[in-house]
């Protein structure tokens, strides 16, 4: 999840720079101090990757769960230095897109482009599904199927996602953190304190130390994949190196904001398999029983999703609009120049797109593994060592043996999370594809109907 923060002293403005890349290079005041840049990535990287979590901890078990959690956050911590090395070492090295055209031509920067914008679609594709089906849970009593949910989802974006410039809706991404934040307390409420109500036939709490029962290959890499997803912002740093007063700072924001997410993180997976062990539900949201709680946590992540899909979309909308030039711009970096027409054309066709993506895929858990396998873990992973291991034959950097031997395990990592991550979402979607109905047909939304998250 990536949200664009602005606040009194750190003003961010995200405009998009060679037409390519999710979080290109932000033209702001550079005014960020150590504390505001971490809190900007709080903001970019705490959002529904987190919801998953207790369910992959579950998948794995409190000692391989844990750990895989701990570790992984590690991995994606130094990959998220190895950006900012870049960075200091490549002046050109702005985003993404221009470190793969500064370390690999046209090749390398089509290619990131490409990678950029399939995430911030597929991460438009699952707000739609989460904002569904948290427009639902506000009407318990009405019984719509969910992909008639979905239009009207459609319906109420369509309209908001016309404006044109992050200016205008960015103070909102503050109140979208913040609901975020507030929802996780809920739901540890519900976790640590709560009586069960309705989802009292699911606190089994039979948890393990060792690997949990019946986690095989398809089950570990589906958990790995969701991790992947939760830890994972990394075209935002290059942006909020751009935001700083003194880029060289970037670690130590980045590492007072690791601090504040590994804690979370672990609270909440710690939480949730701790009170409901191998029945934890896959999207945490799920564990409040019908009531006041649930609907207020529903409205928040309703206002954390729609802000999320406003701001993604006229990022990958500007995006479009430049790449496929269906105007010529007189400013390439201005989306307010692009006719009103143009605008609506693209932005509609991103909505019908995202509404496709999302009811083929309507069950989060599996949306979350399938953008965590086969896009998180290239953007992660993948990338970063491939522009360092090519920086480093270029004589733009130099790095030891050992480190190019890491990088080199990272790379088989990554191309082994690709496979096995995605086919384990796959498989699992398939699944319940057999169980609860197949794409388009009534997945039931309502306190009635038969939830994704029912355990079986």
């Amino acid at each position: 999840m990536t949200t664009v923060a602005s606040g009194q002293d750190c003003e961010t403005s995200a405009l998009m720079e060679d037409g390519g890349e999710a979080g290109g290079h932000m033209q702001g005041s550079s005014r960020c101090s150590v504390y505001q840049a971490s809190f900007l990535i709080v903001a970019a990287v705490v959002g529904l990757g987190i919801m998953a979590l207790p369910s992959s901890i579950a998948k794995l078990g409190w000692v391989p769960g844990l750990g895989a959690l701990v570790l992984l956050f590690a991995v994606n911590m130094y990959t998220g230095l190895i950006l900012w090395r870049l960075r200091v070492a490549i002046p050109g090295g702005v985003s993404y897109t221009h470190l793969g055209a500064e370390l690999m031509g046209n090749a390398g920067q089509a290619c990131c482009r490409a990678v950029s914008l399939t995430q911030l679609f597929m991460l438009e594709a699952e707000y739609l599904l989460v904002n569904t089906q948290s427009l639902a849970t506000l009407f318990p009593s009405v019984q719509l199927c969910q992909p008639t949910w979905g239009l009207v989802m459609g319906a109420l974006l369509l309209p908001l996602v016309q404006i044109r410039t992050l200016h205008h809706v960015s103070f909102l991404s503050a109140a979208s953190g913040a609901a975020v934040l507030l929802v996780l307390l809920i739901c540890m409420r519900e976790m640590l304190w709560g009586q069960g109500g309705s989802t009292e036939e699911s606190r089994s709490q039979v948890t393990t130390t060792h690997w949990a029962t019946g986690a095989g290959v398809v089950d570990s890499f589906h958990a790995l994949a969701s991790i992947v997803f939760a830890c994972g912002s990394h075209f935002v740093y290059l942006e909020v190196m751009g935001e700083m007063k003194n880029v060289l700072q970037f670690p130590a924001a980045m590492n007072l904001a690791g601090v504040f997410v590994l804690g979370s993180y672990v609270a909440i997976s710690a939480a949730g398999y701790g009170a409901y062990g191998e029945g934890v539900r896959a999207y945490a949201v799920d564990v409040l029983p019908p009531g006041p709680a649930r609907q207020a946590a529903s409205l928040l992540m309703l206002l954390h999703t729609m802000v999320s899909y406003i701001l993604m979309s006229q990022i990958l909308c500007t995006s479009l609009l430049q790449l496929s030039s269906l105007r010529i711009y007189k400013s390439p970096k201005s989306p307010a120049s692009a006719s009103r027409e143009d605008w609506l054309l693209v932005s509609a066709l991103v909505l019908m797109a995202s509404f496709l993506v999302a009811n083929v895929v309507p069950f989060f858990e599996d949306l979350t593994v399938i953008i965590g396998s086969l896009i998180g873990a290239p953007i992660c992973f993948g990338i970063p060592a491939t522009f360092l291991l090519r920086a480093h034959s270029q004589g733009k950097m130099s790095i030891t043996r050992c480190e190019q031997l890491f990088l080199c395990g990272l790379l088989v990592f990554t191309l082994l999370l690709i496979v096995l991550g995605l086919n384990s979402g796959l498989v699992s979607l398939a699944r319940k594809w057999d169980t609860f109905g197949l794409p388009f047909e009534c997945h039931c939304l309502g306190d009635s109907c038969i939830k994704e998250s029912t355990p079986s």
